[in-house]
């Protein structure tokens, strides 16, 4: 496998949805905000439906999950909590973001084909592991858990670049809105 950049593609978001949104429009490569955030996504992540046909339910990495998406970060140092670590408020925005990232490329797969675009997010449980110390880049790894009907699993972890530390993690729960 190999991961392609996915962010901010052109055809997908107009330049006035990319100056309202709160990541790219006011954090992104401002001095000090965030300095990096790029998005990738596992191509062909169509392997779940290939492990479910083999097996009837689908087998699991050893991270619980399908990747479906990596995150390069790097943090400045105005986006602070407490002097010289970024604001927990900060990483659940990213991983809320991230996570939705990690959505639409699952909704691309066959096994949803069936499935309304249009989610929105139910829950999201962020644990906080160690301080994420501020000037640091970060990776975010984004991994499917399970679909229930319109309900859709994620699991996510914030780490160093080495994996050598988890400053955090984060499961989510997305519901698919019905159609109108």
């Amino acid at each position: 496998f190999y991961y392609e950049n996915i962010l901010w593609e052109p055809k997908r978001m107009s330049n006035n949805s990319l100056s309202a949104h709160v990541i790219s429009g006011t954090l992104l490569n401002q001095p000090g905000l965030l300095e990096r955030y790029h998005v990738y996504r596992r191509k062909y992540h169509d392997s779940l439906e290939k492990m479910e046909d083999l097996s009837g339910e689908c087998e699991h990495n050893l991270r619980g999950g399908e990747e479906l998406i990596l995150a390069s970060l790097k943090f400045g140092n105005r986006l602070n909590g407490h002097n010289g670590v970024v604001h927990g408020g900060i990483i659940s925005l990213l991983f809320d973001d991230t996570m939705g990232w990690g959505y639409e490329m699952l909704l691309k797969s066959p096994r949803h084909k069936d499935i309304n675009n249009m989610g929105v997010t139910a829950n999201l449980n962020v644990n906080y592991r160690a301080p994420l110390p501020e000037n640091s880049p970060a990776v975010m790894h984004i991994y499917w858990d399970k679909t229930a009907g319109r309900k859709i699993y994620l699991r996510a972890e914030c780490t160093s670049p080495d994996g050598s530390i988890t400053y955090s993690d984060a499961t989510t729960l997305y519901v698919c809105l019905k159609h109108k």
